[in-house]
C-alpha cells in the first residue's frame, strides 16, 4: 500500500478517535456541570495534542522525516487549514441543510474529506518536498 495512503487512514482513524473522546469530555462537562468554555478549551487541547503527536510519529516512521521544525510547520499547515475550512464547510452546511443530524452526518463526512486533502498537500509539501518524491 502507498504509505501516503496507510499514513493519512492512520490519521484518520486518530481523528475518529479523538472525536470520539471529545464527545466523551462533552458529555462529562454537561453531566457535571462545568463551564462550557473550560470544555472548548480542554476539546480542543485533546484534539490538537492527539492530531500533532500522531502527525509526528507518522513522518517519522512512514517518511523518515525526524526534523522537528519540518513536522511542526507540516502539521501547523495541516491543522490550521483544517480547521478553518472545516468550520466553513459546517456553516455552509448548517446554512443550506435544515435536519440537524443530517447536517452533522454531512460534516463529519465533509470533514474527512477537508482531512484527506489538508494530510495530503502537507506530506507533499513539507514532508517529501524536500527529497523530490
Amino acid at each position: 500500500m502507498d504509505p501516503k495512503l496507510k499514513s493519512f487512514l492512520i490519521y484518520a482513524y486518530a481523528f475518529i478517535v479523538l472525536y470520539l473522546l471529545n464527545g466523551i469530555v462533552k458529555w462529562t462537562f454537561v453531566h457535571f456541570k462545568l463551564p462550557f468554555t473550560l470544555a472548548l478549551a480542554v476539546e480542543a487541547a485533546i484534539m490538537a495534542a492527539g492530531l500533532f503527536f500522531t502527525y509526528r510519529h507518522l513522518a517519522l516512521k512512514f517518511f523518515g522525516v525526524s526534523d522537528q521544525s519540518r513536522v511542526l510547520k507540516g502539521w501547523l499547515f495541516q491543522f490550521v487549514s483544517f480547521v478553518l475550512l472545516s468550520f466553513f464547510a459546517f456553516a455552509l452546511l448548517a446554512a443550506t441543510v435544515k435536519v440537524p443530524s443530517l447536517t452533522v452526518f454531512l460534516f463529519l463526512n465533509a470533514a474527512l474529506l477537508i482531512l484527506y486533502f489538508t494530510y495530503t498537500l502537507s506530506v507533499k509539501k513539507f514532508l517529501i518536498g524536500e527529497k523530490g518524491g
